[in-house]
């Protein structure tokens, strides 16, 4: 039994570390719990309406984190039981209490790095795995902070190409010939770019914006409209470069539909996306 609940303990904690590699360093795209509990937190705020989805975002990576923490704490904790208390050491005026109390005691002390010493593992292996608990619990730590710093230069360029978007393709802003080209091929560089943050960081599609001149599907939408009206330009040059605009969007829809499932077809996926996106208020 004691051998069991070591085994799971080290597993709990094996599953954490991997999730956090995975969502960390976009090895495999995200980790699988970090996705699910996007995922799970994103659909209460459907739920609730659309004004709570545009803290989605937030909540759904402060969420994460906490997951990742707690599980840890429980997996040191199913590591430390078998040991206590018949196998530790208490300091002066500390009481032996339940097993299962101090081991959550100790495995969280050891996770915040407090290093109070007041119970210490007997076992000499055992009290190797104390320290190890700690410099984990700082490199989560460590590593969440750096996740943020991730998450808001993608989410930066993904608002500030929806406004450039927004206003490059009024009427009166749109240039002629070579200019209008250009502008093209710098829409489906910038487009590109959104579209691997999209991979690298999925959990910037559930950041939604009270201000829909810097939010992600009406960018989509706008996108699709200057593909309509230039794909058939009698300027060759402005032509491809809509078609190759048209190319980086398509892949954009693929993306949204492999990994959040959105639906397959443009039209269909575009009017899905925008019933969704929260109202202007």
């Amino acid at each position: 039994m004691d051998i069991a609940m070591t085994v799971v303990g080290a597993v709990i904690v094996l599953v954490v570390l991997r999730d956090v590699f995975h969502t960390l360093f976009h090895p495999g795209g995200d980790g699988a719990l970090s996705a699910h509990v996007c995922t799970a937190v994103w659909a209460v705020a459907r739920r609730l309406g659309r004004r709570p989805q545009v803290l989605a975002g937030p909540l759904a990576v402060t969420t994460t984190m906490l997951v990742w923490f707690a599980l840890l704490v429980v997996g040191f904790a199913l590591v430390y039981l078998p040991q206590l208390p018949q196998d530790a050491s208490y300091g002066p005026g500390i009481p032996k209490g339940g097993g299962v109390e101090d081991a959550v005691y100790l495995s969280v002390v050891a996770l915040a790095t407090l290093g109070l010493g007041d119970v210490v593992l007997a076992e000499p292996w055992m009290r190797l795995v104390t320290p190890v608990e700690a410099l984990l619990g700082f490199a989560v730590l460590t590593g969440a902070i750096g996740w943020i710093s991730q998450i808001y230069p993608a989410l930066a360029r993904r608002r500030s190409l929806a406004l450039e978007v927004g206003c490059g393709a009024a009427g009166d802003t749109v240039l002629p010939g070579p200019g209008r080209a250009a502008q093209l091929r710098a829409w489906t560089s910038s487009m590109s770019a959104v579209v691997v943050d999209l991979v690298q960081n999925s959990e910037t599609y559930y950041f939604r914006e009270h201000d829909p001149r810097i939010a992600l599907v009406p960018l989509l939408v706008r996108l699709d409209q200057v593909v309509q009206e230039e794909s058939g330009s009698t300027d060759d040059e402005v032509a491809a470069a809509a078609r190759g605009l048209d190319r980086v969007l398509g892949i954009a829809l693929e993306v949204l539909h492999e990994q959040f499932g959105a639906p397959g077809d443009r039209v269909q996926a575009l009017r899905e996306l925008a019933d969704a996106e929260p109202a202007d208020d």
